[in-house]
């Protein structure tokens, strides 16, 4: 179900400084961000994400939920129940060093964005695995503010 007053519900996913920079950003100029996908710093510390930054005081400031999901991977059937029951429009990702499934990039209707690190263009620099492959935005992102 979309919100009551019909913006669009942008999911923001992230456990890294860089990310913690963008969507605070992101509140600033009023984008609605309705959930936020992030690690604890227990898995953080489990995966050795470098430069983890939590997200849950920003969050907590602006009345967002965090979902810390129960693996970095996200396929965990119910971590993609979850994530689906947040009936998002569009994901935004900044700082996962995972892959995000395909059943998880279909979910949203308006696709997905994702921020990369790399000084060079993709595929340069891009690590271990392959970035994610992101649809085509079909959408006026002015329409997305509130």
């Amino acid at each position: 179900m979309k919100s009551e007053d019909n913006r669009k519900k942008v999911i923001f996913c992230s456990s890294m400084e860089i990310g913690k920079y963008v969507l605070s950003n992101l509140f600033e100029k009023h984008w609605p961000i309705s959930n936020v996908i992030s690690l604890n710093k227990e898995h953080a510390a489990i995966y050795s994400v470098s430069a983890y930054a939590s997200v849950e005081s920003i969050c907590k400031e602006h009345g967002t939920p965090v979902f810390y999901p129960q693996n970095y991977s996200l396929k965990s059937e119910t971590d993609q129940n979850n994530i689906s029951n947040m009936n998002g429009d569009l994901l935004i990702v900044v700082g996962w060093n995972r892959l995000i499934p395909k059943k998880i990039l279909k979910l949203f209707p308006l696709g997905a964005i994702g921020i990369h690190g790399s000084s060079e263009l993709l595929p340069k620099g891009r690590g271990l695995k392959k970035l994610l492959k992101f649809k085509h935005l079909k959408t006026d992102f002015n329409k997305l503010k509130r």
